[in-house]
């Protein structure tokens, strides 16, 4: 890319279709039709920049919640910002395009300072460039609610200060470092009304042709959450919260151990102004609302909210759904779980549907989990804990044994030993007898060097190992045992993706 040409830098905000544009953008197929318009969207640091962006300009990122639940130091967020910037200048100096696109809606979150530290970065890599912020802003009250319901359901709290929602502030820094006439500001009510819908929209403003637009296939984005769904995560979290006040990861959470329960069904989550406004700064509010009403002649009202709290309703849907996600989560998530459905039902008195969805959930719940829910929270947590060392210990042993570059045969003995350590004696003497009798057959060896090149990397997530694990021993038909392990890769990262 040569220098004399433009970035434009998507600072969302949140709650615009970001996510929708991110993913459209960053689909292959989709960057090839912008690279015939002359554009290009930044791929090598994944479809949404917010992560790597937050790393490279927050002051204190290495305070927050991402940082802390990932276990990183200040050395490893270096480390992590050296490899970005790499990869931008790497992918920047190799593509023809005269336009690159760049989208992380969390950098409406940077103060003064940091947003100057973002242009400094980018002067630095296309010094002729010229760089434009483009900024989207949706009904205040809308998108407090919208915002809410995303980070009670990711966080069970608040990540922010609520007084960083001022919508003025946000510009007035945004012109004031860049120049008002490098910012493009829309609103998302206009996007909606586009005939390109929100994507086209900001292809649009940022002058994409629209007969290249035509040619783009839309990534739609549902981040739809129940009000189940926050309300379980609030409640575990003003338990056991991810993240304590002091900055330290709590005893018996993973990263992303809630994120089954976010997918929980029922009725979308809607605040009542109340509930806004006992999250968000009432000032700051009026103020964007203010603004926003003189910016884009669009007058927010608080009509489209319910009056009061809208109470909660669970069904069978939802009764066969937790069932579905109680089985691979941790233990401590079980506990806390099972003392939410008691809680929650204790104030349903009226509503004998949800009782009986309730009375069902606790009493499978028993029939399955008994040996969990009768310790206490503390307990369960010891007993978590104690599991936790126990994988990372089992794990680390076979992993050095597999990088030792032994043959099939005496590996098949390492294998015997960490299955008999989990009691699958079963399963640990057909190892054994295999490394006995030394018989090789061609899936022995196309199954172990599998599970070598798996394993090579000096850090293996413990969620990995399990997943991987699980998939080499269901190659021997050993299907109870790819269960269990498969169970234990979901609790430590439900995201994971099974690769069967």
């Amino acid at each position: 890319m040569q220098s004399s040409n433009t970035v434009y830098i998507h600072l969302g905000t949140m709650k615009t279709a970001t996510t929708s544009i991110q993913s459209t953008l960053y689909a292959e197929s989709n960057n090839k039709v912008l690279g015939h318009a002359n554009y290009h969207y930044l791929s090598s640091i994944g479809s949404n920049h917010s992560t790597s962006f937050n790393r490279l300009f927050r002051v204190n990122e290495i305070n927050s919640d991402t940082s802390i639940k990932l276990g990183l130091h200040k050395e490893d967020i270096k480390a992590l910002n050296n490899k970005t910037i790499v990869s931008i200048v790497n992918e920047v100096a190799n593509i023809v395009s005269r336009n690159l696109i760049i989208s992380a809606e969390t950098m409406s979150f940077l103060n003064k300072n940091e947003l100057m530290k973002l242009k400094h970065m980018f002067e630095k890599i296309l010094p002729s460039s010229r760089i434009m912020i483009v900024l989207c802003f949706r009904n205040p009250i809308i998108y407090r609610a919208s915002l809410l319901a995303q980070w009670l359901k990711k966080y069970g709290k608040l990540p922010f200060s609520s007084k960083l929602m001022n919508y003025r502030e946000l510009y007035e820094n945004i012109t004031e470092i860049f120049g008002e006439e490098n910012t493009i500001v829309y609103s998302f009510e206009e996007s909606l009304s586009s005939s390109f819908g929100p994507v086209g929209c900001f292809l649009e403003k940022i002058g994409v042709p629209q007969n290249y637009i035509a040619d783009i296939s839309i990534k739609k984005s549902n981040e739809r959450t129940s009000a189940v769904s926050i309300d379980m995560i609030t409640y575990i979290s003003s338990i056991l919260p991810m993240v304590r006040d002091d900055g330290v990861l709590s005893t018996g959470r993973f990263h992303l151990d809630h994120h089954d329960i976010e997918l929980l069904p029922g009725d979308s989550a809607r605040f009542s102004k109340q509930e806004i406004l006992n999250y968000f700064d009432e000032e700051s509010l009026d103020d964007d609302i203010k603004w926003f009403c003189s910016r884009f002649n669009i007058k927010p009202d608080y009509n489209s909210l319910p009056a009061v709290a809208e109470a909660l309703t669970y069904d069978a849907h939802f009764e066969k759904s937790l069932k579905q996600v109680y089985v691979p989560i941790s233990p401590v998530l079980k506990k806390l779980i099972y003392s939410y459905i008691l809680e929650r039902r204790s104030v349903c008195k009226s509503d004998q549907a949800s009782i009986i969805v309730l009375n069902n959930l606790e009493k499978w719940m028993i029939e399955n989990y008994c040996s969990i829910l009768n310790d206490s929270v503390s307990d369960v947590i010891k007993k978590q804990e104690a599991e936790k060392l126990f994988d990372e210990d089992s794990a680390g042993k076979i992993l050095q044994k597999i990088k030792k570059d032994l043959g099939a045969a005496d590996m098949f003995f390492n294998i015997s030993i960490f299955l008999n350590s989990y009691n699958m004696y079963e399963a640990g003497s057909f190892f054994l007898g295999k490394h006995k009798h030394g018989l090789l057959d061609k899936n022995d060896v196309k199954s172990f060097k599998k599970l070598k090149a798996k394993f090579r990397a000096d850090d293996i997530r413990l969620a990995n190992f399990f997943r991987d694990f699980s998939e080499y021993v269901k190659s021997y038909g050993l299907e109870r045992e790819s269960l269990f392990f498969i169970k234990k890769a979901k609790m430590y990262n439900p995201r994971l993706i099974s690769l069967t």
